[in-house]
């Protein structure tokens, strides 16, 4: 391997006067090149280059002082180095400065467990690479363009894993298409944690037809969207995941610290968030993991704002696409937060909230279909009703009995809806013949076989209610 060599090919030294020398300087800089071959891990591509882990204590004694800004300064014996992507002029520097300020920002509340903190950074270097090494970045970045220089950013290594990973972690152990995985969650990588989960979920890949490259990122948004929803709805509606409550506090703590001391991320979505200690909370019993720290990582695209704007304020000047500089749409950074605080509510709370909120939608719909048939009456309607109790009556209503019922609804004009109106049906019924209720919520529970996972949900709290005293 060729790497850049000083001109004289021997040791530099300093001059007498403290200022390293310019052989110095590049001897630094082929010692930081042969780490990137030599002593680091590759972890991942990120948005602006290429992000290893290196191990200090790995690394020969007289080639640390390459990660060294200051004579004498201590290198931390755990940093990750991020490959920048040189063709963004000043990139590098700028993403440097800002994480420094968003750290100072955060060490305002080091010893505070309800922030987040920033992990710290060390040394921005402008190095020269060679050929081969400008090649070896490119193959595992596609934006790595080849300049004949690299910018290094060196800080803290967090060791805990990222909200996204933690979130496909909890689809694979819970969902019923991946639990032959459960047992190596933890293990998998990102890309196969991302593709179980894609796979199990059904998401939706973006197909490349729209006519403009605008309409294609459109689609391309709309279907992340789209997957990231059903994401959130398996674990919010069909597991007992709780997300630890100090995850969404922490992270949103420290997003309003920063506002106040005039900064804001715009690349915050779940890959930016870290969490070291646990991710779901403890249920109880002597605690099996640390507490959760969140750390807020890739500082990008921050930028300095004007202090004393509330959130919405900071969202619409400097993330919306209109009022941005660059003119592209920035990621609100609430959006993670908000989507963490809905799964850090406890699975009883939310079923008794989604109760509430089908009982409540069932009683507007069945307050319109009373009213309309106060004003004209259905003999449709009645006939349906009249099948409908003579089945419950029965005592002895089959699955396939109340699927038939169910499909026939005459309200309904989808499936979806026909459950809806079967529903209000059945409190008309129970509420002038209460005694029917048992019945009722027996027929439910034999239709709860012949419905689809989404009908289910609903299903399962109407019936929840009826079988509550």
């Amino acid at each position: 391997m060729k790497l850049q060599e000083t001109h004289s090919g021997r040791p530099a030294e300093k001059p007498r006067n403290g200022a390293e020398s310019k052989e110095g300087a590049e001897m630094k800089d082929a010692w930081v090149e042969k780490m990137i071959h030599e002593y680091a891990t590759y972890l991942n591509e990120g948005n602006s280059g290429v992000v290893y882990r290196l191990n200090i204590a790995e690394i020969p004694q007289e080639m640390r002082a390459a990660l060294t800004a200051d004579e004498g300064k201590e290198t931390p014996p755990d940093q990750a180095i991020k490959i920048l992507k040189v063709y963004s002029a000043g990139e590098g520097k700028r993403e440097f400065e800002m994480q420094q300020r968003a750290y100072d920002i955060a060490s305002q509340k080091r010893d505070d467990p309800r922030f987040a903190q920033v992990p710290k950074p060390y040394l921005f270097k402008d190095i020269a690479i060679s050929p081969e090494t400008s090649d070896f970045l490119s193959a595992r970045a596609n934006g790595f363009r080849s300049t004949g220089r690299a910018e290094v950013l060196v800080m803290d290594y967090i060791p805990g894993a990222d909200v996204a990973t933690n979130l496909y972690r909890e689809v694979i152990r819970r969902h019923p298409k991946t639990r032959h995985l459960a047992h190596a969650a933890d293990e998998l990588p990102f890309a196969q944690l991302e593709q179980e989960a894609a796979l199990a979920l059904d998401f939706r890949r973006p197909g490349g037809k729209g006519q403009s490259e605008g309409e294609r990122i459109n689609e391309r948004l709309r279907l992340e969207f789209e997957n990231k929803d059903k994401l959130l709805r398996f674990l919010e509606k069909k597991t007992d995941l709780q997300v630890d409550p100090a995850v969404p506090e922490q992270l949103a703590n420290t997003i309003r610290l920063f506002h106040e001391n005039g900064l804001t991320v715009r690349d915050f979505h779940p890959r930016n968030a870290m969490v070291v200690g646990r991710f779901a909370a403890q249920k109880g019993g002597p605690e099996t993991a640390a507490a959760p720290q969140t750390f807020i990582i890739d500082f990008a695209n921050a930028v300095e704002i004007e202090t004393g704007l509330d959130d919405r304020a900071v969202v619409d000047r400097y993330i919306k696409t209109g009022d941005t500089i660059e003119g592209v749409n920035f990621v609100d950074p609430r959006t993670v937060i908000n989507d963490l605080k809905k799964l850090a509510v406890a699975p009883a709370e939310r079923q008794r909230a989604e109760d509430a909120d089908l009982q409540e939608k069932l009683e507007q719909r069945r307050a319109k279909l009373d009213k309309s048939l106060a004003s004209r009456p259905s003999r449709q309607v009645d006939a349906y009703e009249i099948k409908l109790k003579a089945t419950l009556s029965s005592g002895r209503a089959t699955a396939d009995q109340m699927f038939v019922l169910l499909s026939t609804n005459p309200l309904g004009s989808d499936q979806r809806e026909r459950l809806d109106n079967l529903l209000v049906n059945l409190m008309r019924i129970t509420d002038a013949a209460p005694e029917l209720k048992p019945a009722a919520a027996e027929a439910l529970a034999r239709l709860l076989d012949k419905t689809v996972p989404a009908e289910k949900v609903r299903l399962t709290a109407y019936l929840e209610s009826l079988r509550r005293p």
